[in-house]
């Protein structure tokens, strides 16, 4: 499904199901994906707009100015928004040249710290802050200004521009009682914009006639064009239940019209809602999932999920709809589910060992399998495909996900598959599928950082004037940001020299609700891929992840996240990777730190200034990578990733656990029997690839299966 070319141009008038009405300008619309808090009711805060242009084919052969401007009738006031622009897919910016500096866009009045980047194939994202606030006009204070061409201009067409929402957007006035309500009224009050390319209008043609030698009549003929634009139709999306009670943990199959739709949920707390519309209780309270097509179109479901099985009556089309829930099945109607691959739990298309580790995740808990957000994959079809010992269908026919029942022979069946590379499945399954061979590759080296103390801390770097009047020993709550802290030795810089950074959090355990935070490392090292190698952490796991903004161009990342109540805790919060360079030599430094510029924020449900003032200034370990002379060995024993002295099948399990979940059984895990820095080195036996991968859990299992004798070859 085109999912980020869907979100761009979802058109106005998704409403959020609340009793608050909020005050809207002529025309207003709410941001794409915006669901009004109702703090804006009875306020009047600044509106945004962008512009709206109609030209014609000619004019369409060169790029269009776009303005995002801040409307008030009031002279609202803000000093820092983090906006996200997108736009339609027939669209391409092209930079705006500023003195010989080529920009995504140009800000449009003078900001203490700002940002202007890509966001995927068709969006922006806008952000600034500023010691001093300005004032939106009657007319509109342009904020910024950005390009846009239409690739392929077609007549009649109108290529929409919008405001599009992720939580932890912003429109604030920082530190005044009323910036929730700013920041409410100006996503819900949103003029969208668009370029349209008109129908071109003809101009009469006249044709003159002259008999020769007589006296003539000149008689004038006009000629009209008629031009006709005419749209494909399509079926129209339609929904015919408009609410569902469950009971928690109950799952229900959106029944819906049409095939190429997204489906998301506006509280993921309540309710989860995976690729094929299976609907995943896992809170109480009330979610709306929202189902939009390709043209745009939105049709919204509300679910209700209590502590018990319920009966409800959902009104569609003048008909009533029954439906029954308990607490672990899927109510009806409920979707019958084929088999996408024989043994690929994760659903990623591939049959390897983070398919093992999802499976006994099933099978020891299937309730907390289901609720559990670090498994992010279709869980019905997991479960489907993961059924390879004794299957409800042997051939692969649909079946319901609901009473597949998962064991731990189904994750030994596919361990014993996984060694051999050619085990025969045939006797659970269809023989039609064949089993796929599992490929390795090297992972990043993790490196336990250090327990930090109030005595390791100091403060951000960047321009902290903002807290000079701020008396940060009051704050009652002092947590301490840290980032990795590596010391290498030469030889291992270049045997691994992709390290994971792990930015980690203390003292704040239910003490936060929302922050943003950004890291910058020296120019030498180097992040390799995109930004879905940073990865959010167990820290986060509560709270509804925002957005994190990659520029490795610019050796900086910075990650948002956001609730309405202090659900964060203390741990990881995310970790990525950074690459030595090649060239290193002992003595070498490279810092990693973290950054204030204004936009950067760590708060709690009270909007207590003191305790991000006191983490800015005084609760900060900034990181580093070091490259020292000599390289320390420690005792060592093949195979016994675990340290109990024993090899057995408990240390494939962690090996497996550890690079499926690092969260929980990485070297900084929560889980209390998460892998060592002594347990990699001891499991880390498979020579042909250096670091902990599937490959050592492969030979340990081969060394207990009597497949080699020894695993006692490899030393460091």
């Amino acid at each position: 499904m085109k999912f980020k070319k869907i979100i761009a141009g979802i058109v106005s008038g998704i409403c959020l199901i609340t009793s608050s009405i909020i005050p809207m300008t002529v025309n207003a619309e709410y941001a794409v994906g915006y669901f009004s808090t109702g703090k804006s009711s009875n306020f009047t805060g600044a509106s945004l707009e962008l512009t709206q242009k109609t030209i014609t084919l000619d004019e369409a052969k060169n790029a269009q100015m776009i303005t995002l401007s801040a409307k008030s009738l009031n002279a609202t006031k803000f000093d820092s928004t983090g906006i996200h622009i997108t736009y339609d897919e027939g669209l391409e910016l092209v930079p705006i040249e500023i003195k010989g500096t080529k920009v995504n866009a140009e800000d449009m009045l003078v900001y203490g710290a700002y940002r202007a980047v890509t966001d995927g194939a068709n969006g922006l994202f806008l952000t600034f802050g500023n010691d001093t606030p300005y004032e939106a006009t009657t007319d509109g204070v342009a904020l910024w200004q950005f390009q846009l061409k239409v690739k392929n201009p077609e007549v009649g067409k109108k290529y929409p521009i919008n405001v599009s929402f992720v939580d932890g957007d912003l429109f604030d006035l920082k530190g005044s009682v009323d910036t929730e309500k700013i920041r409410d009224y100006a996503f819900s009050n949103v003029k969208q914009g668009y370029i349209e390319i008109a129908a071109p209008t003809t101009t009469p043609t006249t044709t003159t006639t002259k008999a020769t030698n007589t006296t003539t009549e000149y008689r004038t003929t006009t000629i009209t064009t008629t031009y006709k634009i005419t749209t494909a139709t399509t079926d129209p999306l339609k929904l015919d239940v408009q609410s569902i009670s469950l009971g928690n943990g109950g799952q229900y199959s959106i029944p819906i019209n049409i095939e190429d739709v997204i489906f998301k949920s506006n509280n993921t707390d309540v309710a989860v809602v995976s690729p094929s519309g299976i609907v995943t209780a896992i809170g109480l309270g009330n979610a709306v999932i929202s189902i939009i097509d390709n043209k745009y179109n939105v049709v919204q479901l509300f679910v209700n999920v209590t502590n018990t099985p319920i009966n409800t009556s959902t009104n569609a089309a003048s008909t009533t709809t029954s439906i029954t829930t308990t607490t672990t099945s899927y109510p009806i109607p409920v979707k019958k589910i084929n088999v996408t691959m024989w043994g690929d739990a994760n659903v990623d298309g591939k049959v390897n060992v983070a398919d093992v580790v999802a499976i006994r995740n099933m099978a020891t808990d299937i309730d907390r399998f289901l609720a559990d957000y670090g498994f992010t994959f279709d869980k019905a079809q997991g479960r489907v495909n993961a059924d390879v010992v004794d299957p409800q269908d042997i051939t692969g026919m649909p079946v319901n996900p609901a009473t597949v029942k998962i064991t731990g022979a189904d994750a030994d069946r596919i361990i014993r598959y996984i060694i051999s590379n050619n085990y025969d499945m045939t006797i659970s399954v269809t023989p039609k599928i064949p089993p796929t061979t599992t490929t390795t590759t090297q992972n990043p080296t993790i490196t336990t950082t250090t327990k930090y103390s109030y005595d390791d801390t100091r403060s951000a770097v960047g321009n902290l004037s903002h807290f000079d009047e701020v008396d940060v020993d009051k704050a009652s709550v002092k947590p301490i940001l840290s980032l990795s802290r590596i010391e290498l030795s030469l030889e291992e810089a270049r045997a691994n020299p992709s390290q994971m950074i792990t930015l980690s959090i203390k003292n704040a355990e239910k003490e936060y609700c929302a922050g943003g935070i950004s890291i910058i490392w020296d120019k030498k090292l180097s992040f390799v891929g995109a930004d879905d190698k940073v990865v959010y952490g167990s820290a986060l796991k509560s709270i509804k992840i925002l957005d994190k903004r990659l520029d490795s161009y610019n050796n900086q990342l910075f990650i948002a996240f956001a609730d309405n109540k202090n659900d964060g805790k203390d741990g990881v919060m995310c970790y990525f990777p950074l690459t030595i360079p090649s060239d290193c030599k002992p003595g070498d430094i490279y810092p990693i730190q973290i950054r204030y510029g204004n936009v950067e924020q760590l708060v709690n449900e009270a909007r207590d200034e003191t305790m991000e003032s006191w983490t800015f200034t005084k609760g900060i370990v900034q990181g580093y990578i070091k490259i020292t002379s000599e390289k320390t060995t420690a005792e060592f024993k093949a195979g016994d990733a675990n340290c109990d002295t024993q090899v057995d099948m408990s240390d494939v399990v962690l090996i497996m656990q550890s690079l499926a979940n690092p969260n929980k059984y990485g070297l900084e895990g929560t889980d209390k029997n998460h892998i060592t820095e002594q347990g990699q080195l001891n499991g880390d036996i498979d020579t042909s690839i250096k670091g902990i991968t599937s490959g050592d859990a492969l030979r340990i299992q081969e060394f207990l299966l009597k497949k080699i004798i020894t695993l006692d070859y490899k030393r460091f």
